[in-house]
């Protein structure tokens, strides 16, 4: 996995703005908002991404810092990658989360499948 391909998948200039467009997901800025912010504490390229995040919520309990981990190890059928979420907040449950896992790493495999294109 190339570094700026995952900070393309990251988004980052700093903030984040997520939109649900199922009115059955709740947002945890706005009603189908999740707005959160952070920076980068640690980049090893080809290796390790780590960040700092916070959501920006009226919510106390959604306003502690989370971390997010992502390891690269290159195998035989290309790039392992491993995510580890640290921090989440109580109020978001794991079910919660894991969907919004998915569909961020579904994200993820768009962008490659993407960017594949464009280089062959």
């Amino acid at each position: 996995m190339h570094p700026p391909r995952v900070l393309a998948f990251c988004g980052w200039t700093g903030q984040n703005i997520s939109s649900y467009h199922d009115d059955t997901q709740v947002g945890k800025t706005g009603e189908h908002t999740d707005t959160y912010h952070g920076r980068f504490m640690e980049l090893k390229p080809y290796e390790k991404i780590v960040e700092e995040l916070q959501f920006e919520s009226a919510e106390e309990s959604l306003k502690n810092s989370m971390t997010l981990t992502f390891l690269l190890e290159e195998i035989e059928e290309g790039t392992k990658l491993t995510v580890i979420h640290e921090g989440l907040p109580e109020s978001i449950s794991m079910k919660d989360n894991e969907l919004g896992w998915l569909e961020a790493l579904e994200q993820l495999r768009k962008i490659l499948l993407l960017k594949e294109e464009t280089i062959l």
